[in-house]
């Protein structure tokens, strides 16, 4: 009787024991997260709601503020982005600034009308000119000469040229095999103008010339806008044989 009874006493130990263990073990694998719940719904202040959103979801809350400033700048940018009415290109082998090439676009713009609707008269400026005497790296050249080859095959409004005796020759080809790409002959800004610009701080190179493209019979013909870009180059044109 003795017996039986000490091994329900151990039988019962073990069960205690088995039950103790289990009951631990669930402890352990849910008391965390019940504890976050709790500790959450305990949370009063805004500042102690402040401090527990800020810990558990900081980083998808600056994702979204980035994503926010992004999407603001690129909206900026593009509503006060200038719109051009048509352009300039200038190819000189002597470097002219791009300010003395605005101030004389400015002028140019005297009289022009708007093209694109927005109530001003835009000229942009491409200033492809460099120094060929100082010029020593061969694949700077290549890459001008490459970007004044793309312009003249891709953007149908820029048909102002600005250029010298050696920037025309390049674009006309060393056969001259570009022939009837301009109206006609560059016209020469002369030394009495030249002087006059340099009185206004636009510093343009001796012997430089304005050309202006053709349009009928070319790939520019039926263009969106190209007779107006075409008509108002052709006065911005005219405009600069009266400086």
């Amino acid at each position: 009787m003795a017996k039986k009874s000490q091994n329900e006493i151990l039988a019962e130990q073990r069960k205690a024991r088995k039950q103790y263990l289990e009951l631990k073990k669930m402890q352990q694998e849910g008391a965390a997260p019940e504890r976050e719940v709790h500790r959450e719904a305990e949370l009063k202040t805004p500042e102690e709601k402040a401090k527990h959103i800020w810990y558990y979801y900081k980083w998808g809350i600056i994702s979204v503020v980035l994503a926010a400033v992004i999407l603001a700048v690129s909206i900026r940018q593009c509503v006060t982005a200038t719109k051009y009415d048509f352009g300039i290109v200038a190819f000189t082998y002597s470097s002219v600034s791009t300010e003395s090439l605005e101030k004389l676009a400015d002028y140019m713009a005297e009289q022009c009308e708007d093209i694109n609707g927005d109530g001003e008269v835009n000229i942009e400026i491409i200033n492809c000119s460099y120094d060929a005497k100082a010029a020593s790296d061969a694949q700077y050249q290549t890459t001008v000469h490459t970007k004044v080859q793309a312009i003249l095959s891709a953007d149908h409004d820029k048909l102002i040229y600005i250029t010298d005796s050696d920037g025309y020759k390049f674009i006309m080809g060393e056969e001259n095999e570009n022939d009837g790409l301009f109206t006609g002959e560059p016209y020469v800004i002369t030394e009495e103008q030249r002087q006059k610009m340099i009185e206004n701080e636009i510093y343009i190179p001796e012997g430089a010339q304005v050309s202006l493209r053709a349009v009928e019979g070319t790939w520019l013909e039926g263009k969106k806008g190209i007779d107006d870009i075409f008509a108002q180059s052709q006065k911005a044109l005219e405009n600069l044989k009266q400086y």
